[in-house]
């Protein structure tokens, strides 16, 4: 050896008896023979070695060659190795082949490889951009693709179709807009790609020399955009075969939550329990309808715990059989809820029928006591009975017994209809009394149907009167699920209250069941239309959604005497008139300016009176005027 030679490299020989002793070396040891290991792979014939490296694919060679400087060192070599990646890359079905611009380590990192190119993470989405060869995630792609105008240098412009470009939304921004005249504002170019042309085309001189130039490399893009779109076509089959694959493993996953939950047993619930002393032989547990009820698998699919690539093992199923139980009894208790309903329809038709006819043939009940005031007298406990009944005998009329007590509910109806009346009459006064502008008065029942008896829902902020009340989707709800478990208790994503569901308990009660038959049909209140109500208004949820609309009072007493009409006038004469007014006051001050740039507002009465901002110490009349415009409407 010549002085200033390099020493040749010492390489550590491994006795065939001393394969496992690197398994019971200390930790400290275990790192200074771990390089001794792998140099066992130099001293390894290369046929031998050739027949390790046809069992491994393209990745595996990728994740060998990262683990040591050696393995590297000959697996990055493509004079020795280029056989080796070539025969694992054609044993992929359907891979392109190898570009002529990338090695085969380069075209397996692109195809095979789950981490960004960029920081090298994997918990990240990722965006393939094949013309450009990279892999990156949403903040390399802002760094590694830029906008034209945004470019490092100024780039001649006959290169922009051989710049691989993308048009993926990036930003928030670009995310929320749907419009395809945006596509071109948001495309981005390969920053490395467009530095390396302009370099290239700056230092070629002549018109020609330039014109073939651009032409020469116009071919290869061609050919690059060809075996990109392969590329891409490969991804994508091999995605879908990878969801195919998944969608088995989770299929049978459900199939085996499934038989597990059926074999826990059944979970009866007998609806003979609300009779004394009845017997019913109808069990509606979770094995009957587990096993009848498709849909309720299909839903199974869609639990967390059951959304996974991954067979069920013991283990697993002690983790997930919790949440798996529950779901099965809620599924249980719908069904309980559902059949129960369908029994109380079938029985107590004839009963809701003669009390339609009953609110049909009375011009004195007010029209909005309809179907869904019946849910409210079936609920009372004169016609409790009448439902249990119905369970146990399912839905039908089976004896003299059974129409002896659906007459006798009958006979009840128009009793039960006054009552229900007055006793929603005195609640209104009530509410009417707590208000300032009727402290220390009597109340009685001939002021709820005045134009100046109005009402203001805590929860949407809409403008009730007397005649509307009732009907009102809020105040219906509320009536319908006031004594329910859960009333008072729902908060939304603000901590607002909001309006209560049905009842949530382990036992599904009867109460459940008609409301569930006779009120479920209803739409339950959406707040999403009057959203901005609750922004400018005081949607304050107390025990009951109404309140006394006490600035609306004082307003509209205003307008009678400007329209010279008796404070008595009812609000159906007013609501049939309803006259253009101006809004003189202070209480419109969320209101825009209008167009001229005064500050009067000119609207139909309806609309005023839902406007008007609830103040708690208000000053009238000296603050506030309305006055009347029109006393007929526009035709």
């Amino acid at each position: 050896m010549r002085r200033g030679d390099s020493p040749p490299p010492k390489r550590v020989k491994l006795d065939p008896g001393d394969e496992g002793d690197d398994l019971q070396m200390s930790g400290s040891t275990k790192g200074k023979h771990r390089a001794a290991v792998f140099h066992f792979f130099e001293d390894l014939p290369l046929d031998i070695l050739g027949e390790i490296f046809c069992l491994l694919g393209p990745l595996d060679l990728l994740h060998l060659a990262w683990t040591d400087k050696l393995l590297r060192r000959f697996l990055m070599n493509r004079s020795t190795s280029i056989t080796v990646w070539k025969d694992a890359l054609a044993r992929v079905d359907g891979l392109p082949p190898c570009p002529e611009d990338l090695t085969e380590p380069q075209y397996t990192n692109l195809m095979f490889s789950n981490h960004c190119h960029g920081c090298l993470r994997s918990d990240l989405d990722l965006y393939t951009y094949m013309e450009a060869r990279t892999q990156l995630c949403e903040a390399c792609s802002l760094v590694e693709f830029k906008r034209w105008n945004d470019l490092p240098e100024d780039v001649d412009d006959s290169l922009a179709e051989l710049i691989p470009a993308t048009c993926q939304r990036l930003t928030d921004k670009e995310r929320t807009e749907y419009s395809e005249c945006k596509r071109l504002a948001r495309t981005r170019f390969h920053v490395k790609t467009a530095l390396r042309l302009n370099k290239e085309i700056r230092t070629i001189r002549g018109k020609k020399k330039r014109a073939a130039w651009l032409e020469q490399n116009h071919i290869a893009w061609k050919t690059l955009e060809r075996h990109a779109a392969r590329c891409e076509a490969y991804v994508a089959i091999k995605a879908e075969k990878k969801r195919l694959d998944d969608e088995i493993v989770m299929t049978r996953r459900v199939d085996q939550i499934w038989q597990r939950l059926l074999a826990l047993g059944t979970f009866s619930h007998n609806f003979s329990r609300w009779g004394p002393g009845a017997q019913c032989n109808h069990l509606l547990g979770w094995k009957a309808e587990l096993e009848a009820n498709i849909w309720w698998r299909h839903s199974l699919r869609y639990r967390p715990f059951a959304q996974k690539a991954k067979e069920l093992d013991d283990e697993e199923w002690g983790a997930i059989q919790m949440d798996a139980v529950a779901w099965a009894r809620e599924k249980a208790k719908e069904a309980t809820l559902k059949t129960g309903a369908d029994y109380i329809l079938q029985f107590m038709g004839c009963v809701c029928a003669a009390f339609q006819s009953h609110i049909a043939s009375d011009q004195g009940i007010i029209h909005q006591v309809s179907r869904s005031t019946f849910v409210e007298l079936a609920l009372t406990q004169n016609f409790l009975p009448l439902a249990e009944r119905a369970l146990l005998n399912h839905g039908r009329l089976e004896d003299s017994d059974d129409q002896e007590v659906v007459d006798n509910a009958i006979s009840k109806i128009p009793n039960a209809v006054v009552e229900w009346r007055e006793t929603w009459d005195n609640f209104l006064l009530n509410i009417i009394g707590e208000s300032p502008a009727y402290s220390g008065q009597v109340l009685t029942r001939e002021i709820l149907p005045y134009a100046s008896t109005l009402f203001l829902c805590g929860q949407c902020g809409n403008l009730l009167t007397y005649s509307n009340v009732f009907e009102h989707r809020c105040f219906r709800y509320w009536r319908v699920y006031r004594n329910s478990n859960r009333t008072g208790s729902n908060k939304n994503k603000n901590g607002a209250s909001t309006i209560p569901q049905p009842n949530d308990s382990k036992e599904v009660s009867v109460e459940d069941m008609v409301r569930e038959a006779y009120y479920r049909a209803t739409p339950t209140p959406s707040y999403r239309s009057v959203a901005w109500r609750r922004q400018r208004g005081p949607a304050r949820r107390k025990s009951t959604p109404l309140e006394f609309h006490t600035a609306g009072h004082h307003h509209m007493l205003a307008l009678l005497d400007e329209l010279g009409m008796e404070r008595t006038t009812q609000a159906v004469t007013v609501t049939n008139l309803n006259p253009i007014v101006k809004c003189l006051c202070g209480c419109y001050k969320s209101l825009k300016e209008s167009k001229a740039g005064g500050k009067t507002v000119i609207m139909r009465w309806d609309q005023a009176m839902s406007l008007i901002i609830m103040t708690v110490d208000l000053s009238f009349p000296s603050v506030c005027a309305i006055v009347g415009l029109m006393t007929v409407p526009s035709l």
